[in-house]
């Protein structure tokens, strides 16, 4: 058997049910003795056609595919009814096929997720009357590990300075108050590219958010009320006011993500002087 997850001391929650944790309230241990597709990288979608009067092949863009995740071990109950329970625990993960759930792995230094959908049955063979082992394999379509903490930050409109230097010049100097607002900077410390929703609230006019480094903006086109509410998804593309689908509106929308290891400086510019609106931004630090 093979205890490579236990060298890292990692534990892995899913549908109330946490392998490698203390003794559950039921009294049940569930022990992991077989890890595989967490810790390391999913499959590549090669695609190559030979070079029919060459050396080699046509290389394609090579993606990364889906991360299919295998657990097994053991359950040991201190009886034979609960483990039948701990069994039908088991056996209702993932239960609902049009949804992904949360699959949340705690090591000693980090709490991750990644959201998953059963990729296989899942299977239990008896050790003993009151202990079984168990195969729970599970399939995430997007690879990516996000982290368990959301960072939110927020930022209003650029607002004017106020006061300077008046001549003649007297001392000490009073260089007046700065302009403040409407920008912010995001840090993504994972590996991988970090997707972002945006909050627009308050009055604005056909607001914009760009990125600086690159000139990437998402253009919104429309005027907001104190009281309204966008929200912009990076990761699935989707835009909504009030809960209702908004797309058409975002004219420009040159997408944008955080790159891995990266802070990147963000722009946020409304269409009239006015304008009391603000924008947030949520993401998670992101890891293949």
């Amino acid at each position: 058997m093979q205890y490579d997850a236990l060298w890292y001391g990692s534990q892995f929650s899913i549908g109330g049910i946490t392998i490698n944790g203390s003794t559950d309230t039921n009294g049940c241990d569930w022990i992991l003795t077989k890890e595989d597709g967490w810790f390391g990288s999913p499959a590549v979608k090669a695609i190559r056609n030979d070079k029919p009067a060459s050396r080699g092949v046509f290389r394609g863009v090579e993606y990364r595919g889906a991360r299919v995740i295998v657990l097994e071990g053991t359950l040991s109950a201190p009886s034979v009814a609960t483990l039948q329970n701990a069994i039908d625990t088991l056996s209702a993960v993932c239960p609902d096929p049009k949804s992904l759930y949360p699959l949340t792995v705690t090591s000693a230094n980090s709490a991750r997720y990644i959201n998953v959908a059963l990729d296989a049955p899942i299977t239990t063979t008896p050790i003993s009357w009151q202990s079984v082992a168990f195969s729970l394999q599970l399939m995430a379509p997007d690879l990516r590990k996000l982290d368990n903490s959301l960072t939110t930050l927020s930022t209003g409109l650029t607002t004017a300075g106020t006061g300077g230097v008046s001549y003649p010049v007297t001392y000490p100097v009073n260089y007046g108050t700065p302009g403040s607002g409407g920008s912010l900077v995001v840090t993504n410390t994972g590996t991988a590219d970090a997707d972002m929703t945006f909050t627009l609230a308050g009055a604005l006019t056909t607001p914009t958010i760009t990125r600086a480094d690159t000139g990437d903006t998402l253009t919104y086109n429309a005027t907001l009320s104190s009281t309204d509410s966008v929200v912009i998804n990076t990761n699935t593309g989707a835009v909504t006011q009030g809960g209702i689908n908004r797309r058409a509106l975002l004219t420009a929308n040159n997408w944008f993500s955080i790159p891995a290891q990266s802070s990147i400086t963000i722009q946020f510019r409304s269409g009239s002087p006015g304008d009391t609106g603000t924008l947030t931004v949520s993401y998670r630090n992101t890891w293949y």
